[in-house]
């Protein structure tokens, strides 16, 4: 599993799968999330800090490999447009706290 933007779902994802691969991009909340993942000693999460210019970036995982996908955190649509392929056939991808604005040119 992957998701970008760790948080209180990264303790609750950690302890329903068996690998996680967790994005920040906040120093001060990867601190503190990293530090919640050490005084608890959970060692199913890989939790990384990454630039804004890398944070979408999952070059090092296997398309068609994951089971599911939360995208909460910063550059969505690079999130997604980088999640998309690295999903199985029959994986989730959950887009949090996202709004979709459509517009019409018709009147």
């Amino acid at each position: 599993m992957v998701e970008f933007g760790s948080g209180n779902s990264t303790r609750w994802f950690a302890s329903r799968v068996s690998f996680l691969l967790s994005v920040e991009d906040l120093p001060d909340w990867y601190e503190h999330v990293q530090q919640q993942l050490e005084e608890r000693r959970i060692a199913n999460v890989k939790h990384v800090l990454r630039s804004a210019e890398t944070y979408a970036d999952l070059s090092d995982i296997e398309d068609g490999s994951l089971h599911f996908a939360l995208v909460y955190g910063t550059d969505r649509e690079g999130c997604v447009r980088a999640v998309v392929p690295k999903l199985k056939p029959d994986g989730w991808l959950y887009l949090d706290n996202t709004c979709l604005l459509y517009t019409s040119d018709a009147a």
